[in-house]
Parts: C-alpha cells; sequence; structure tokens
C-alpha cells in the first residue's frame, strides 16, 4: 500500500489542477487512466463560460467578417432591386407596347380589345386596357427677362386620358385631364427651362415627312411643328408614370407631356398615333412572350395603317386594281405580299421619277415625269395601232404627242435626259450623267374618239403631298430650286394632264436608274381574280404583309425592362473585392485572436494531452466552441452587414455618385442575402478557426504545459532559410514586365507595370522572410531598441503574416492611384466638340455651302471656316456604357463616314490584322462572309469597356446579334476595340453598312467637331459651340466638350479606385487593430520575462516603449515595403498617364493608419504591462 501513495497523490493534484482549469472532459480514478465523465457539450459550454472575454473578441472579428460580405451581398441585391423598382415604377401597369414607324389608325388596339373581350378569347384576359400614343422628340424655350432658356433631346409624349389610369393604382384611378393649351413637364426639365407652374413655353417637334430626308424629293430644312403651351409640373412620387420612358436608364426621364388631340392637332395627323400602352392588372410581373404573339395574331392593321393604298382603275378592259406607297416608294416587303398572295395573277411594276429635262438638239421640257414600264396587251399603257404592246430595250424612250411636238423628235431621233440622283448626300443635289436614248414610239394622248388613252394615265405617278395638289409648278414645293425656264404650254399641260408621264423608258432601265434603299417600284397594277372584291383584296394584302417587316410591332417593354434591371455590374461582387482588406483584417483578427485564446489555454491543453485524451477529440471540443462563437459572431454580423450596406448605398448616392450617375439607390434586406452572408461568414471563420486550432495543436504536450501554444524561433541559430530562387525569380518577372511595358502601351503598358509591382512587392517580402528566419548573433551590450527588433523573430510567421498584410494594403492603395484616367486627345480623337441634335441636318456643316442651306450669314461662315466636322447617322438605341447600370439590349448604332479614317487618331485596343499603312476605320470594309440566314456579317468597332462591361464582348472576332429596321435578325462582329474613347457605349459600323441595315434613317444626328483652335486660344471651343447652338436652335443642336464627355465616362473608374482605396485603407485600419491583438499575444508570452526584467530593476515606461516599438515597427515596417513596391508603378505611370497621383490624399490615408496603429499598439501595451508582477514570476 505505501508504494501506492505518491501515485495516487499525483493523480490527486491533476484532478484539481483540471477541476480549477474548468476542464471537465475527464474523471480520473485510483487504477490508472481515466473513463468518460462530463460529456463534450458540458466541457465546451464550461470553456464557453469560462473563457467568455476571449470568445467575445473572436466573436467580434467573426462579426466584421460576415458584416463585410453581407453588406456586399445586400449592395448588390439593393441595386437589382433599385433598378427593378425604377423599372417598374415608370411602367406601372404598361407590360407591352405596340410601336410603328408609319403613324396608324387611334382605335386599332381598343377595337381588337373589345371584339376579344365580346367573344372570350385569351388576349381579353392577357390584356384589360391600353391607351393610344403619339412618341416624338422635341424641345422647348422659355423666355425669361431678356434671356432664353433651352431644353432639348426631350421625349415628348401625346397621351389620352386613359393613360393616366395605367399606373401602379387600380383601374380607373390617377387620371389626369390636359387642356388643349397645357403641357406637363417633369420637374428636371422645368428645372432646366427655369419655368413655373402657369408659364407659357415655346414647344418645337419634328413634323414627319412623307418621304426620306435622304431622297431627291425629301424635305431638308428641319421641318418642325411649334406652339406655345401653359406649364404644368409633374408630381412624380404621386403620378409615376409622368417618369415613363421606354428607354432603361437610372437617369430621370426628360418628359414632355401634352393631350393626345393637342399633339395630333400640331402634327397634322388628325386619329393617328404611332404607339399604343397595354396593360394588364399585374405591376411587378411581365407578359410571357406568348400573350404578345395572341395580340399580334388578333390585330388587324389594314393598308392604309402600313402606309399603303388600294384603289381600281377604269378605261380597262379588265378589273385592276393598283398598289402605291405614301411614300412614293413601295417597300419590298409589300411587292413580295403580291406575288406570294396572288401568284396567279398578272402584276405590271411601274417606276415614276421626276427628270430636270427632256432635251434635243436646242429644245428642251422642263421638270417632266418618266415611267419605266413593262407594257403588256391587257394593262398598256404604251400600244401600238395594233392593240400590241410596244417593249422597249435600255437604250430605247418613248414620248408623248405633246413632248414630241414640244422638241420637234422623231422616231429613231436621240433623246437626251437630264435628271438628278435619287439619293443625296449631306443635302447636296447630285446630277446623274446625261442619259442619251433614242425615239422609238411617239404615244398619242387621246384616241380618235378623244377619249384618254392609257398612256395619259396621271395616276401612274404616287401622289405628292406639295407638288401633285398644286395649281401651277411654279408652286411646287420642292427641297431644291426650279432652275430650268417653265414656259406657258407647261403650266398649261399640268393643269389639263396634271403627272401623267411625258416619257416612257424599260422597267429595268428605270430600276438601274432611280431604286433607292428604300425601295424600287412606284406602284404595283394587278389584274383582279374575278371572285374577289377591291376590300376582299385589299384585306388579302394586309395578312400577307408582316407588319414588324414595315417598323409596326408588339415590344414587351415590361420583360425587358426587368431583364435590363440585373444590371451590367455585379455590385456585390464588386464591393466583395472592394472590402478584400477588410474581410481579409478580419480573418486575422479571428486567427489572432483565436491563437490569443489558445495561448492562455496552453497549459490546459497540455495536459488534456498528457493524460491521454485523444488530439482529435480535443480539437474536435475546440471546433465546438470555435462554431458556437462563430455563429454567433456570424449573425450579430448578419445585422450589422445591414448597416454597412446602408453606409455603401449612402456613399453611391453621395461620395461615390459618379459611379451611379444619380442617386437612386435604396436599401433591400432580402433573406437570401442575410442568409448567405451569415453562411460565408461562418464557413470563413470556422476555416480560420480549424487552421488555428490544429497549429495549436502541432505543439508536443510538454511545450503546452509550458504555456507555448505556438512554435516559436531561437533568434540565435535562426531556422531553415532556404535556397533564395523565389527571390531571384520575382527580379527575372520584375525584369520581365519592365521589358513588357517598353514595347507596349496603354493598358497593356499599365498592365505590365502593376505586374511588375507585385514582382518587388513578392520579392521584398520573401526578403523579410530570410531575413526573420536567419541566426544573428547576440552582442554582450543589449539595449531595450536591439531587444524589441528581437522580439520581432520570436515568431517569424506571425510578423511576416503582419508585415505582409500591411505591405500588401499599402501597395494597392498607392499604387492604384496611378491607374486615375483623364480626358487625352487620344480619347476624343483630336476633337473638341461632341454634338447631337434632334432634327437630323441633311447638310454639309464643313462646307460654305451646306452652312449657307443651314442658315449661316456670311460672318458666321467666316468664323466656321476652320472648324473640321465628322458626322455619324444614328440609329436610336440604349446606352451601353458605364454610366447605365441598367443592362442595354439594343445600344445604339452609329454610322461612322470615311473621313475618320483620316482625320482622327484615336487610340486602339486590339483589333484584326490589317495590312500596313491602313487605318484601323478600314476594317469596317472587310468582308467576313455571310451569317446562318445568308446575310453579310456586318463589322463593328466599339470601345474596349463597353465590348467587356457593358456587353461582355471579350475578344476582336465575337459577335453580337441585332435587328435590321426590316425586323431581321443581323450579325455584328468586332474587328477592332477603342480604349477608353469618347465613343463608350455605341456600336460603330461603317456608313455604307448602316444603310443597309437602316434605311429608313436619314441625315445626321451626330458630330464632332474640331475647332481649329490653338494653344493661346483656348477660348474657341466655347465660342464655336455657342455659335453652333444658337444658328441650329430648331434643330435641337446641343454641344458638350468632347473632354467633359470623356471625363464623365472616366470619372466611373476612377471612382471605383477611390472607392476601393478608402475600403482598403479601412481594412488596413482595421489590421492596426490586428497588430494590437498580436501585440496583446507576445505580450501574454513573456509574462514571465516582462516580470522578470521589471523585477531587475527596468522600469514599467521603459518596458512599454520596448513593446510599443515591437508593434509600431511591424506596422512601419509593411507600409514602406508596400510604398517601395507601389513606386514601380507609380513613377512610370506618372509619365505616360495624364491624370495627377493624389499624392496629398494617399499621406493623409498613409499617416492615419500609422496613427491608428499607434494609439491600438499603445492601448494594447498598457493593457498587458498591467499584470501583477508577483503571479507573473511564479508562473514563469
Amino acid at each position: 500500500m505505501p508504494t501506492r501513495q505518491p501515485r495516487v497523490f499525483c493523480f490527486a493534484i491533476l484532478r484539481r489542477l483540471l477541476l480549477a482549469s474548468g476542464t471537465r472532459l475527464l474523471t480520473l480514478r485510483r487504477g490508472g487512466g481515466y473513463h468518460q465523465g462530463v460529456s463534450t457539450w458540458n466541457y465546451i459550454a464550461a470553456s464557453l463560460k469560462q473563457y467568455w472575454r476571449i470568445h467575445a473578441s473572436v466573436a467580434a472579428g467573426v462579426a466584421i467578417a460576415s458584416a463585410v460580405i453581407t453588406g456586399a451581398l445586400l449592395v448588390g441585391a439593393s441595386m437589382r432591386g433599385s433598378l427593378r423598382d425604377l423599372a417598374l415604377s415608370r411602367l406601372g401597369r404598361i407590360d407591352s407596347m405596340l410601336i410603328a414607324q408609319h403613324p396608324f389608325d387611334e382605335r386599332l388596339v381598343a377595337n381588337s380589345l373589345e371584339k376579344s373581350a365580346g367573344e372570350g378569347s385569351q388576349l381579353s384576359a392577357e390584356y384589360t386596357q391600353s391607351a393610344p400614343l403619339y412618341i416624338t422628340r422635341g424641345a422647348a424655350s422659355l423666355r425669361a427677362g431678356g434671356s432664353v432658356h433651352q431644353a432639348a433631346k426631350l421625349a415628348v409624349y401625346g397621351v389620352a386620358e386613359s393613360f393616366w389610369s395605367l399606373d401602379g393604382n387600380a383601374m380607373g384611378e390617377g387620371a389626369l385631364d390636359l387642356g388643349e393649351d397645357e403641357v406637363l413637364l417633369t420637374p428636371n426639365v422645368a428645372i432646366e427651362l427655369g419655368a413655373k407652374h402657369g408659364e407659357r413655353i415655346l414647344l418645337r417637334v419634328p413634323k414627319s415627312g412623307s418621304l426620306p430626308g435622304d431622297s431627291v424629293l425629301g424635305e431638308k430644312d428641319g421641318a418642325y411643328a411649334s406652339r406655345r403651351f401653359r406649364v404644368r409640373i409633374a408630381d412624380v412620387q404621386a403620378m409615376p408614370l409622368a417618369g415613363f420612358s421606354m428607354q432603361r436608364s437610372q437617369r430621370s426621364a426628360r418628359n414632355v407631356f401634352l393631350s393626345l388631340a393637342a399633339l395630333q392637332d400640331l402634327l397634322e395627323f388628325p386619329g393617328k398615333v404611332n404607339a399604343v400602352a397595354l396593360a394588364g392588372d399585374a405591376v411587378d410581373t411581365a407578359k410571357p412572350q406568348a400573350a404578345r404573339e395572341i395580340l399580334a395574331m388578333h390585330l388587324k392593321p389594314t393598308l392604309a395603317d402600313l402606309g399603303i393604298n388600294v384603289q381600281e382603275l377604269e378605261n380597262h378592259s379588265e378589273r385592276v386594281v393598283q398598289i402605291a406607297a405614301d411614300r412614293l416608294v413601295l417597300p419590298p416587303s409589300a411587292v413580295d405580299a403580291v406575288n406570294a398572295e396572288f401568284p396567279e395573277q398578272e402584276v405590271q411594276r411601274a417606276i415614276t421619277y421626276l427628270a430636270n429635262s427632256l432635251r434635243k438638239g436646242g429644245m428642251s421640257v422642263p421638270y417632266s415625269t418618266i415611267t419605266g414600264i413593262q407594257s403588256t396587251a391587257d394593262l398598256g399603257p404604251l400600244l401600238d395601232d395594233a392593240g400590241q404592246a410596244i417593249l422597249l430595250a435600255d437604250d430605247e424612250i418613248v414620248l408623248n404627242e405633246w413632248a414630241a411636238e414640244r422638241l420637234d423628235a422623231h422616231v429613231d431621233d436621240k433623246v437626251t435626259l437630264e435628271f438628278y440622283e435619287p439619293e443625296t448626300a449631306h443635302g447636296e443635289l447630285e446630277e446623274h450623267q446625261p442619259l442619251n436614248l433614242t425615239l422609238k414610239a411617239i404615244i398619242p394622248l387621246e384616241d380618235p374618239a378623244g377619249k384618254p388613252t392609257a398612256a395619259a394615265d396621271p395616276l401612274l405617278t404616287p401622289e405628292l403631298p406639295g407638288v401633285t395638289d398644286q395649281d401651277s409648278i411654279n408652286d411646287w414645293d420642292l427641297p431644291f430650286e426650279l432652275v430650268e425656264k417653265i414656259e406657258n404650254e407647261d403650266e398649261n399641260y399640268w393643269k389639263e394632264h396634271r403627272t401623267t408621264p411625258k416619257a416612257f423608258v424599260s422597267h429595268s432601265l428605270a430600276a438601274k436608274l432611280w431604286a433607292t434603299r428604300w425601295g424600287t417600284e412606284s406602284v404595283l397594277r394587278v389584274v383582279l381574280p374575278e371572285d374577289i372584291s377591291v376590300q376582299e383584296f385589299s384585306d388579302r394584302l394586309a395578312d400577307g404583309i408582316d407588319p414588324s417587316t414595315l417598323g409596326m410591332s408588339v415590344v414587351g417593354i415590361k420583360e425587358q425592362a426587368l431583364q435590363a434591371a440585373s444590371g451590367t455590374t455585379p455590385f456585390d461582387g464588386l464591393f466583395l473585392g472592394f472590402s478584400c482588406f477588410i474581410m481579409a483584417s478580419a480573418v486575422l483578427l479571428i486567427a489572432l485572436l483565436f491563437r490569443l485564446g489558445a495561448q492562455q489555454r496552453a497549459k490546459e491543453l497540455g495536459l488534456l494531452s498528457a493524460v491521454g485524451l485523444p488530439s482529435r477529440r480535443i480539437a474536435r471540443a475546440l471546433v465546438g466552441e470555435g462554431a458556437i462563437v462563430a455563429a454567433i459572431g456570424a449573425a450579430c454580423g448578419m445585422m450589422a452587414g445591414v448597416t454597412y450596406a446602408q453606409l455603401m448605398i449612402y456613399g453611391l448616392n453621395t461620395w461615390w455618385v459618379a459611379a451611379t450617375v444619380t442617386p437612386f439607390l435604396e436599401l433591400h434586406v432580402p433573406a437570401w442575402a442575410l442568409l448567405t452572408g451569415w453562411l460565408i461568414g461562418l464557413l470563413v471563420s470556422l476555416v480560420t478557426i480549424w487552421w488555428t486550432i490544429l497549429a495549436s495543436l502541432k505543439q508536443s504536450p510538454t511545450a503546452l504545459l509550458a504555456g507555448q501554444a505556438e512554435q516559436t524561433v531561437d533568434v540565435k541559430s535562426g531556422a531553415n532559410v532556404g535556397p533564395s530562387y523565389g527571390v531571384w525569380a520575382c527580379v527575372l518577372v520584375a525584369i520581365a514586365a519592365a521589358m513588357f511595358a517598353w514595347l507596349n502601351e496603354g493598358e497593356a503598358q499599365a498592365g505590365a507595370f502593376f505586374a511588375g509591382g507585385s514582382a518587388v512587392l513578392t520579392g521584398l517580402l520573401l526578403l523579410v522572410r530570410r531575413f526573420l528566419r536567419a541566426p544573428i548573433s547576440i552582442s554582450e551590450s543589449l539595449s531595450l531598441t536591439r531587444l524589441s527588433f528581437l522580439n520581432t523573430r520570436r515568431n517569424p510567421g506571425r510578423t511576416l503574416l503582419t508585415i505582409a498584410l500591411a505591405a500588401a494594403a499599402s501597395f494597392l492603395i498607392v499604387a492604384l492611384a496611378a491607374f486615375r484616367l483623364a480626358p487625352t486627345t487620344a480619347g476624343t480623337g483630336g476633337y473638341d466638340i461632341w454634338a447631337t441634335t434632334d432634327l437630323p441636318l441633311y447638310h454639309d456643316l464643313e462646307t460654305e455651302t451646306g452652312r449657307a442651306a443651314l442658315g449661316f450669314s456670311k460672318p458666321d461662315d467666316i468664323s466656321l471656316s476652320e472648324m473640321t466636322v465628322a458626322g455619324f447617322r444614328v440609329s436610336e438605341g440604349e446606352d451601353a456604357s458605364c454610366l447605365n447600370l441598367f443592362q442595354a439590349a439594343s445600344p445604339r448604332i452609329l454610322g461612322v463616314p470615311e473621313k475618320l479614317s483620316v482625320e482622327s487618331d484615336f487610340t486602339w485596343g486590339s483589333k484584326n490584322e490589317q495590312p500596313t499603312g491602313e487605318s484601323p476605320w478600314d476594317l469596317l470594309h472587310k468582308d467576313l462572309g455571310t451569317d446562318s440566314a445568308g446575310l453579310p456579317i456586318v463589322p463593328m468597332i466599339l470601345d474596349r469597356n463597353t465590348a467587356y462591361y457593358g456587353l461582355k464582348l471579350y475578344a476582336v472576332g465575337a459577335q453580337r446579334e441585332t435587328t435590321d429596321s426590316a425586323n431581321r435578325p443581323r450579325t455584328l462582329q468586332v474587328v477592332a476595340m477603342l480604349t477608353n474613347s469618347i465613343f463608350q457605349g455605341d456600336l460603330l459600323i461603317s456608313n455604307q453598312q448602316f444603310l443597309q441595315l437602316f434605311p429608313e434613317t436619314s441625315g445626321q444626328r451626330l458630330f464632332l467637331i474640331r475647332s481649329g483652335r490653338t494653344e493661346s486660344d483656348l477660348g474657341r471651343t466655347t465660342e464655336l459651340a455657342t455659335q453652333l447652338e444658337s444658328q441650329l436652335v430648331d434643330y435641337g443642336f446641343d454641344t458638350v466638350d468632347a473632354q467633359q464627355r470623356l471625363a464623365e465616362f472616366l470619372a466611373v473608374q476612377n471612382t471605383y479606385l477611390s472607392t476601393f482605396q478608402s475600403l482598403g485603407a479601412l481594412g488596413l485600419l482595421l489590421g492596426a487593430a490586428g497588430l494590437a491583438v498580436a501585440q496583446l499575444r507576445s505580450v501574454a508570452e513573456r509574462r514571465g520575462e516582462l516580470a522578470l526584467m521589471r523585477a531587475a530593476g527596468l522600469r514599467k515606461t521603459k518596458l512599454a516603449k520596448m513593446v510599443f516599438t515591437e508593434n509600431l515597427a511591424l506596422l512601419i515596417v509593411g507600409l514602406e515595403i508596400g510604398c517601395l513596391a507601389a513606386l514601380a508603378v507609380v513613377v512610370p505611370l506618372s509619365f505616360t498617364q495624364e491624370a495627377g497621383i493624389p499624392w496629398g490624399a494617399l499621406v493623409i490615408t498613409l499617416g492615419s493608419m500609422i496613427a491608428v496603429g499607434a494609439v491600438a499598439g499603445w492601448f494594447a501595451t498598457r493593457t498587458a504591462l498591467r499584470a501583477p508582477l508577483l503571479p507573473a514570476l511564479r508562473g514563469d
């Protein structure tokens, strides 16, 4: 028995120690070994209570990480939610829009809905209401005092009273009755005009001509209608539909509303509209495509709605109808429909054109209609005495007897035909080379009985308002001056025969000479089948024409808006990236705090291990503790993430508003974002805690019982340093990056500099690592400063992690400042002014003739003679630049003029291979083959930022689909990308390709202008812009300084950099707090050592200085390494970038970090050295 007493005594001591330390996992027994006692969960609960202070600190670190993650997810959700709310508020219950290029009957849709409701069809279930609109562009002005305030680029809506009931309220509510002399302005338009309730403004809207402006007979002088209206200002909050817009943009709509009747009267389109809004009962959901297909099936537009008319002709042996168009030329789809619907019927095509003169010798006949036709015996019009058709070759002509008599022409004589080209360029008429034709026959206008012959048919010429309805040739309203002499005989012919052709040529010749991009045929004549009437013929033809080919289609604007609301920029990912250093600092803080807890419990862990408890069981218990702490911390962080998101949204609406353009964001807190943030925060924290526990349990029980929870290094013997391959590899990478940067420019060069700086940073950190692990000799005389220096090497891993965090954060904060962008002449192509118009210009601003046609005086012309102008055709679409947070489904497309390849000097990012000496703009004419439909693939150039971030096109050769004016899918292929250019948001194609895709678009509405200024005449650009705006006010000419426009784009990237730097600095400040925790750990590990030094006579203030120096030195070394590496980026880029480095802000940021680190270190030192002296000595 006596021999067992020492053993019993030892176990009793161990049991007391375990109980005193809070351990409840084991119950020791006298027979040696142990048996299971208190459960693991009870141990965890006891440990949580025993070490609640350190666990609370860990939970705080977890909360920070979780808050950042949750906040970033909430920012992304708030962005998408705000865009969705904005889109829905602008549409109310409006789901779809029927849109047409040609005005149609305002009752078209209402009749279809009423009919379907009576029949109980599915259409009435899908759409419950409709409201007709007339949509156009416009400009407004208000004269106040001695000045005139202008507002251009306005969306003008003529709306029926029923439109206002389509908002989110119940049907029938929210109606607004606008008087005939009233307009409703959105607040932003009213502010721009300086208009108040009741004041009168002048509203100008373009008048739609019956002919395209690029046609030789099209109006080119900016026809517009204007009237004064009394102002009412909309309360958009109370009346959301006042912000109605079909354009997806976060910018406030610039709207002007007036009554539908008033706009119809102003434009002289009574009973006609060009759009109808269709609404269902739902506000926040969109109808599927099937609903729009049902609507399209029920819509029955008439030929008149499509701009086509049919009339039955007289004086024919058979029933014959003639088909013509309001725009002089029949669209190809209408011609195809006639052939498809009536393949068995005889169809005669005719092309009628206005010739300047018919000449023979010294005789001439001015301004004559000429018809190209293939005559038949049944339809005429050219018949010989035997009643047979006269067939013409392409070098032959037939005159009627009146023209032949005027010219004194006979069969086989040569007749000269003079005329303008059918399409104009810059509004300038181009004369075709005179055409000499042989006179084959002379046709009488009357038969022997005095009746008109088939050739005496004025209906071969379509009606043209302003010409065919005039009493005199001199009264014709033409876009060019009548220069030929008009005799009395010509006026008499006009009065008697009107538009009866004076000459005929073959149809094939007419097609060669007068075919246009809008179509070829003037009229079609069809022999009617015996069993149908003219009305039935018209109905069948209308059914056979696809309205979408003529610009009439149903668009699901709500579906498009909801899809676009997903946004182009993933702000959740963006802010996760912006907050990466906050998260890194939080993770570091978690690791340091948990290791500090492990340090405090080192003897307990060592004791558990020494008595035989498996490491896995200990680890499981500790992980259980950590999981509970992490779950609580993550839950707190989840709630704190809401506050963090609110702060970020406030920043995006204020400090960083350049990234969102306008402050529209509101906080959205979906449950999935909170749960995801909690789960990710918990997972990140658990991984960190698990890694920390494994590191602690790698220590031997003896080391743990000695209070060492982490491996340290003997500063005298050092540790295994290893070869310096990594350092040399970094040197080689830095050299290679410098060489690559030397051979490149732009973004490639900047990227190379950044890669080189990163290599320098990595190399410096590797050197620090070698230094911390290298052995040193300790001299006999050891100062406190020297001792604090040696103490930083006790734990090289912790020291390196601390330095690396500070170095990486400072490197990015300083280096990214060099990537701030400033406008350059390469970004604007050397142009000074970016100008747009509401009405297209058809005359060349660069020529004296063009400026004179636009109304510029001689003094004006002298001052404008030095400017260079590049004009672009515009197909309206959405802004695909970084200034639009909505996804752009149909970006704006520009037709590029040829001169841009010669006169501009843009910076190119990437492009297809091409011969040396050619401009990248020439790639727009490259043959890329055909698409799956057999249509040519269209070469496209766009800005790289638009390609990457707006449209997700990442390389030259990428393709994107668009829709042409005939509603056909067309493939665009990237052949080159611009870098940081003024064209962000637009797709650029050649002018020739543009006319093929959008033949209905005439004139130019966008201009780049080089003022011709010198460095000593910087005010020249402002004067020029003012002069152009003043003279071209009726066109809605609006100018923006090109550098200013480019700066708006670049401000987005600069704002993102500022955001990253701000949040990075916040993360580094948090990292400085982590240093304070590390300091607490260091002091805790060295309690005995510090107590011994105090017992040896060293004052507490000297020890505090030593400990404080250790802490601050790590932060300063990290900042110095990061800044030194950043100089490898900043210095080279400062010579290549025009943006200035914000040195003042950087100094303040870095100084703040040092100050926070110093305060945190002082607090940690003061707290640690409060420990009483005697217990520390006993513990050692």
